[in-house]
């Protein structure tokens, strides 16, 4: 994988890509991801499976806010008794 990252990198006339952890790793695979990906939909639940803000400056689009869990539609609810008198916060 290296090798063919540095050739690909060398035939493009760019640097080669280094990383200093795993979490710059993710990170630099993060932004890719958004470039390659975008306008498909998939950006939203690649920040939220990274434990990533929606939207930065917004406490509300923070992991776990308000805006970023959505409510259990009412038709599960009624369909599964194990969900009775259960919402998820903010509904």
């Amino acid at each position: 994988m290296t090798i063919l990252n540095t050739r690909i990198r060398a035939r493009a006339g760019l640097a080669p890509k280094t990383v200093s952890s795993q979490q710059a790793l993710i990170d630099a695979l993060l932004i890719e991801r958004r470039k390659e990906l975008a306008f498909e939909g998939h950006s939203r639940m690649d920040l939220l499976r990274n434990r990533l803000a929606l939207r930065s400056g917004n406490p509300a689009a923070a992991f776990g806010g308000a805006k970023t869990i959505l409510p259990i539609p009412q038709r599960e609810i009624d369909n599964n008794p194990g969900l009775q008198r259960q919402q998820n916060s903010g509904y």
